[in-house]
């Protein structure tokens, strides 16, 4: 049909200026069709279109006044979407098309093209009786735009001026173009329809609350809706970089369990939006997308997403797996905030739960714990405490926290003036949200310190029990000043009630509950002093009765002894302090460079609640050192006994500085007056226990000075009866001697130390070298508790050597006689440092006068037999010298009457002849030496002589040497050894008239301790009476011979 029309059109061509071969005619039809072709695709509208078509068409033809009519079959009516007229500047629109006479409704009508020229068209009007429509042209030609037979509209064209500007041959171009233009219209009109369907979706689709998504075949996100800027807080460009999740069932997928902070989540750092599903949803919006996967089916699920801002907001997600035609799977759904409505369940679940939390909790910790979790589910509850108000003491106190930044809280004082923002609510009795500017305001307002570290933003609703405010529920944020908005108040506001009704009726259960544990307590310490078997027990008891009612892991009491000003801790237990102060007082010193919280809770008389922070800066305030390690918090309470304080006890934690509270003073308080009742009794029934013990072992002492034999045998039966009522496994006694200034061990029992010399004197006078705690007792004639860290640190102070073994604490007490020290009583332990301590001071103290008695009265009798012994043996001697046959039989006779009095089992006399400077051993009884009799000393008043027996005889002392002086001796004169060197040797010289004529020597072989200052003292008092009788004998034995040879002489002469 085309071509045809184009050839009538073409074989037409006979009128123009310049005219077109048929070939160039159809070169320019053709190009005029393809204009109007590409036109569709290259104007942005049908306005332009029209536009397009018209300047096209003014190629071929003449179209000064041009209009596009198109037809609206269904409201029969026909408009012109666009004209250019020279003389008419609205057509207006033809209404019943179907019935009008108009040009252009014929052409629409008749499907035909029409020619009318003027005179035609006034005749036509007339004989139809209408109207003009219109200025009438002189000639005006119009053809039908159909699509597939169908008229859709028409193209007019007309001239005012020239009623031949058109002929058959313009109307066969029209014509010809027509179809194009008609075809051009419609799919213009079709596209801008779709356009505005698409427009219309895409408002719908954008401006829908829910987030419609789609997803390409690899699961990225193809499309997205802005809606996902108001449900998620992230942009449409940060989703789009995101897969909608990996739906292979083997993938670990990032744990995301808690929001992100909105400062660090301007873009989303992860592959999958799944990896922002809150970790307790992730696994069953998993499941659920793999199985509608595996099914190809829809799929619904509801999770809590993470937000931009850190929040979590809960959206159902729906959607369909959908696959194409080339088998590509993707996924198309929305995701609806269904937060609210979650928000409200949750609210509703965390009222049961909190209200079903007072039956299913044991405690208020655990209350406030399970109240913490649950809220957790419907706020950021991440830095959480609840505050508790008590009205009488205006304060508040924070029994349960949880922060980032803070581990505790100080107890506020004088509530209306704090600049606490728990008072901030509980005097607007109204919740606060509070920023960190206004906080900032409040303090330098209220010009206080701030409570706690300064949050970004801070929120805070009050807890109430019919209208009284009894606490504050507070949350806050430290980074995001965003966190928190008047919806999260009221979501806090709304569970408050129930809340502050849970805590009243735990508060209520658990004030009953510790009124009953107290009272069982109170009855357990009471019961407690008729079944324990001493003090040492008693506390024991004590200690595990308090377990059931307050933390005493690190437990101590302590005494208070008022005739001193001091206490002791008779009972430590703790987990850093070893309480190695427990065996001796602490005086409470008011100038002392420590601050004792002890002490300072004993002079007051009252409880005391230490935190780390204040007692640090006590100390530093009162420019004093801590007697401890400080704990975190330290509660401590006195032990009174009508009014009067005897002792503290206190509690500590070295880890939780939250883990007292005022309360828990309170509940010592409770049971600290049934303690010292205890206590006072139990010290009273042990004081008497004691006392009777105490006067038993009086008796036995005072008795043993009649049953014993001798001093050993005493001292011996002293210990036996001392260890009734102490501890005296390593025990010694040592005896003063006040000329000498000096001491020595009359009795010594040690399980370490076995080798302390007995009766060797040791000086205690200001030029020794050795540090001697039994010295400090007889020089102060006090009692001496010292720990072996305090000896260690004496002995450094003072630069001297210790005496014997160190232990790891020592006792002495002085014996004394009318005030003055004759000795020293001590028991010591070398493996328990806590084994003595004040109590055992005083035991010790109470026998040491009886001991004391006891030993002196055995030294008179002994003295006195001793006395008695000598003077014998003195008789003896004396007559051995009328009554023995020879010197030799003298000196046997000496030896067997001095056994009487001193151990002469190794016995020697040696006489010196001044003459020859020379010493004789004549007589000599030995266990190992045997011919020691042919041994002659030359030289004797040679000073480097190096014999012991010279010494004594150019000395004209008597001399008690131990090996270890002697071979020192030797040593240093670079001498050797004459005969066996004894453990310990004793010689007096032997004198007539002052002149010394010999020696009188024992020794021992195996005992380095056999004599003693004692024994020398008996030697020597019988060395005069020894020198006599020999030199009687001599002078006897010299007469005798000068008359034997008289007689002789005589008898020759004869």
């Amino acid at each position: 049909m085309f071509k045809q029309r184009l050839a009538m059109s073409l074989q037409q061509n006979t009128i123009g200026l310049n005219p077109l071969t048929p070939a160039q005619s159809e070169e320019r039809f053709l190009a005029v069709l393809l204009q109007i072709s590409n036109a569709v695709n290259s104007t942005q509208s049908l306005d332009e279109l029209y536009r397009s078509i018209h300047q096209s068409l003014h190629e071929v033809l003449d179209v000064t006044n041009f209009l596009i009519a198109l037809y609206d079959e269904n409201e029969d009516k026909v408009y012109f979407p666009y004209f250019v007229d020279e003389r008419d500047k609205d057509p207006g629109e033809i209404e019943n098309v179907s019935k009008s006479s108009a040009l252009t409704a014929e052409v629409i009508k008749t499907g035909r093209p029409i020619f009318f020229t003027k005179a035609e068209g006034l005749e036509r009007v007339r004989k139809q009786g209408q109207e003009i429509i219109g200025s009438p042209s002189e000639l005006w030609l119009g053809v039908p735009l159909k699509i597939k037979q169908k008229v859709i509209g028409a193209i007019i064209v007309q001239s005012y001026t020239d009623p031949k500007c058109y002929n058959q041959r313009d109307a066969a171009i029209l014509l010809a173009v027509s179809d194009q233009v008609a075809l051009a219209i419609e799919r213009k009109r079709a596209q801008e329809e779709l356009q505005k369907s698409e427009e219309r979706y895409r408002h719908l689709v954008e401006n829908i609350k829910d987030v419609i998504f789609s997803t390409d075949a690899h699961g990225f996100f193809s499309y997205i809706s802005p809606a996902v800027v108001n449900v998620l807080g992230y942009s449409k460009e940060e989703i789009l970089f995101l897969q909608h999740a990996d739906y292979s069932a083997d993938r670990a997928p990032v744990s995301l369990s808690a929001p992100k902070d909105s400062e660090n989540s301007e873009a989303v750092h992860t592959d999958y939006l799944q990896d922002l599903i809150h970790k307790d949803d992730r696994v069953l919006f998993l499941k659920t997308i793999q199985k509608a996967l595996k099914d190809q089916s829809a799929y619904a699920t509801e999770y809590r997403v993470s937000q931009k801002n850190g929040k979590w907001k809960w959206v159902c997600e729906k959607g369909s797996f959908l696959k194409d035609a080339s088998g590509h799977v993707r996924v198309e759904g929305l995701m609806q905030d269904i937060h609210e409505r979650k928000h409200a369940e949750e609210i509703n679940r965390t009222l049961y739960y909190i209200a079903n939390a007072v039956n299913t909790t044991t405690n208020l910790n655990e209350l406030y714990k399970s109240i913490h979790s649950f809220l957790s589910n419907i706020i950021d509850a991440d830095n959480f405490y609840i505050a508790l108000y008590d009205k009488e003491k205006d304060s508040i106190r924070f029994p349960y926290l949880v922060d980032e930044m803070d581990t505790a809280l100080p107890e506020v004082f004088n509530v209306m003036e704090s600049a606490s923002m728990s008072a901030e609510v509980i005097r607007a009795k109204a919740p606060k949200l509070i920023k960190k500017k206004d906080l900032l305001e409040l303090i330098a307002r209220k010009n206080r310190e701030p409570v706690g570290t300064m949050p970004e933003v801070w929120l805070g609703v009050p807890l109430k029990m019919k209208d009284e405010i009894i606490g504050v529920m507070t949350v806050q944020n430290y980074r995001d000043p965003e966190r928190f908005n008047l919806s999260d108040a009221d979501v806090l506001l709304g569970v408050s009630d129930q809340i502050a009704l849970a805590i009243h009726a735990k508060r209520v259960e658990s004030a009953q509950k510790e009124s009953e544990e107290i009272n069982q307590v109170l009855f357990s310490i009471s019961n407690a002093v008729n079944i324990t078997f001493d003090l040492d027990e008693l506390y024991r008891s004590i200690h595990k009765s308090l377990t059931r009612i307050i933390d005493v892991t690190n437990f101590y009491i302590a005494i208070y002894n008022k005739e001193n000003d001091a206490f002791h801790f008779p009972y430590y237990q703790d987990e850093v302090d070893s309480g190695d102060s427990n065996y001796r007082e602490i005086s409470i010193d008011p100038q002392s460079k420590f601050l004792s919280l002890t002490a300072h809770v004993i002079k007051t008389g009252q409880p005391l609640f230490m935190p780390k922070a204040e007692l640090i800066e006590w100390a530093a305030r009162e420019n004093k050192k801590l007697v401890g390690t400080p704990a975190e918090v330290w509660l401590g309470m006195p032990l009174k006994i009508k009014n009067e304080v005897i002792g503290v006890i206190a509690t500590q934690s070295y880890h939780d500085k939250n883990r007292f509270t005022e309360k828990d003073l309170e509940i010592l308080s409770s049971v600290s007056d049934q303690i010292a009742i205890a206590v006072d009794r139990k010290r009273t029934e042990e004081a008497r226990k004691k006392s009777e013990e105490i006067t038993q072992v009086l008796f036995s002492i005072s008795n043993a000075v009649n049953t014993t034999f001798d001093l050993d045998e005493l001292y011996h039966s002293i210990h036996k009866s001392l260890a009734r009522i102490i501890d005296v496994t390593n025990f010694f006694i040592a005896i003063y001697n006040k000329e000498n200034d000096a001491f020595y061990f009359c009795y010594h029992k040690d399980a370490v130390d076995s080798d302390a010399p007995i009766h060797q004197e040791i000086s205690i006078g200001p030029q020794s070298q050795s540090l001697s705690l039994t010295g400090y007792v007889i020089k102060s004639g006090k009692p001496l508790l010292m720990p072996k860290a305090d000896l260690m640190e004496l002995a450094a102070k003072e630069n001297k050597k210790l005496l014997g073994v160190a232990a790891e604490v020592w006792l002495g007490v002085p014996l004394k006689i009318k005030n003055e020290v004759i000795g020293v009583m001590t028991t010591q332990s070398y493996t328990d440092p806590y084994r003595f301590n004040q109590r055992d001071v005083e035991i010790f103290s109470s026998v040491s006068e009886q001991v004391a008695l006891a030993i002196e009265r055995k030294r008179t009798e002994e003295a006195r037999k001793e006395s008695e012994e000598v003077t014998q043996v003195l008789f003896s001697i004396s007559t051995a010298v009328n009554t023995t046959f020879d010197l030799d039989e003298l000196y046997r006779s000496i030896h067997h009457s001095l056994g009487r009095i001193i151990d002469v089992t190794n016995f020697f006399i040696a006489l010196y002849d001044k003459r020859t400077d020379a010493v004789n051993f004549t007589y000599y009884v030995d266990e190992k030496d045997k011919n020691i009799a042919s041994i002659v000393i030359k030289q004797v008043s040679d000073p480097h002589n190096p014999s012991i027996t010279a010494e004594v005889i150019k000395t004209g002392k008597p001399l008690l040497s131990t090996k270890a002086e002697r071979i020192d001796r030797l040593e240093k004169m670079g001498k050797k050894v004459i005969g066996s060197l004894s453990e310990i040797w004793l010689g007096v010289p032997l004198k007539m008239k002052n002149e010394v004529i010999g020696v009188m020597a024992t020794q021992s072989h195996t005992d380095p301790n056999r004599f003693d200052s004692r024994d020398v003292e008996i030697f020597s008092s019988v060395s005069d009476q020894v020198a006599l009788a020999i030199e009687r004998k001599r002078a006897d034995e010299a007469l005798k011979k000068s008359v034997d040879q008289y007689r002789q002489a005589k008898e020759a002469a004869d």
